[in-house]
């Protein structure tokens, strides 16, 4: 962050945590930089004649600047809109962790120095509910293996593991808030709590983990749609194919460097959008899900 002492030069050359290893191990970059430097080295040294395309054949780089400013404002926008859709996933899967331990908070407030069994309860729960939740969110099948850890570590019980097993995900959030409710439930009876207001609060903590989970899930499911995400492909390409037909009847020495920047930024930020939208997995921008299960 120090720019005086040579930091914007270091950042420059950063290569890790950063869009550089994908694109330079993108196929498409290299295939599409073979072709320029390959059209490039025909014309530079007259193996195409270039009064070929000249004539109603011209290729006109004002007309490529129509296309590369079309290309520029979809993808632009894409990844504005990847970028504000990673803020929100992040905004409520904070929530989520946040309001499960507030439930959490309160439920041992109320009941704990009466019988600190039900904090213990509902505690397992919650964690049950959020290791479960967020593996299936990222994509990893909870295995036998691993049921049998979540058993071995006390957040499960054997009958609990039968009848989760066998349900869907959705199903298998419900039941398990149902769980915790009953669980809230028994608490207040065993605890004989009296004050309204203070259960009332305790339920409403509750209820905000379901919704904030809720609110997380769709997001999740509502992608940008297929269609904007493959013609924003097919700009980038041919976009890209135009640079590298209308480049290499550049002269200049500085032709290829232009084109390998240009396509460097157009595929780097494509990259980097598709990270952005969905940020559950081993990218460097993804959450570090399992550090924050580990720490909560």
């Amino acid at each position: 962050d120090n720019l005086e002492g040579g930091g914007m030069l270091l950042m420059l050359f950063t290569v890790k945590n950063t869009v550089v290893p994908l694109v330079l191990f993108y196929k498409a970059f290299w295939l599409f930089a073979a072709i320029h430097i390959s059209c490039w080295c025909l014309f530079r040294f007259e193996y195409i004649d270039a009064t070929m395309f000249e004539g109603i054949f011209a290729f006109s780089m004002a007309d490529m600047k129509v296309v590369s400013a079309m290309t520029i404002f979809f993808e632009v926008f894409y990844t504005g809109h990847s970028y504000q859709r990673y803020l929100h996933l992040h905004h409520w899967v904070n929530e989520t962790f946040q309001a499960c331990n507030r439930y959490t908070f309160s439920l041992m407030a109320m009941t704990y120095a009466k019988d600190p069994r039900y904090t213990w309860m509902a505690g397992r729960l919650i964690r049950l509910f959020l290791i479960t939740f967020f593996l299936d969110l990222t994509g990893t099948e909870i295995t036998s293996d691993r049921w049998a850890q979540l058993v071995q570590a006390k957040l499960l019980r054997p009958q609990e593991r039968e009848l989760l097993s066998h349900l869907p995900f959705a199903a298998r959030n419900v039941k398990i808030f149902q769980w915790i409710a009953r669980t809230h439930d028994e608490a207040f009876q065993a605890t004989d709590q009296k004050n309204a207001p203070a259960m009332a609060g305790v339920m409403n903590r509750l209820l905000a983990s379901e919704e904030s989970y809720r609110n997380l899930l769709e997001i999740h499911r509502m992608p940008v749609p297929f269609q904007y995400f493959h013609l924003l492909h097919v700009m980038v390409c041919l976009n890209v194919a135009c640079l590298c037909w209308g480049l290499a009847q550049d002269p200049s020495a500085f032709a290829p460097l232009v084109f390998f920047v240009a396509t460097f930024i157009f595929i780097g930020m494509l990259e980097l959008a598709k990270q952005l939208a969905d940020p559950f997995g081993e990218d460097e921008v993804d959450f570090p899900i399992s550090l924050w299960l580990h720490n909560d």
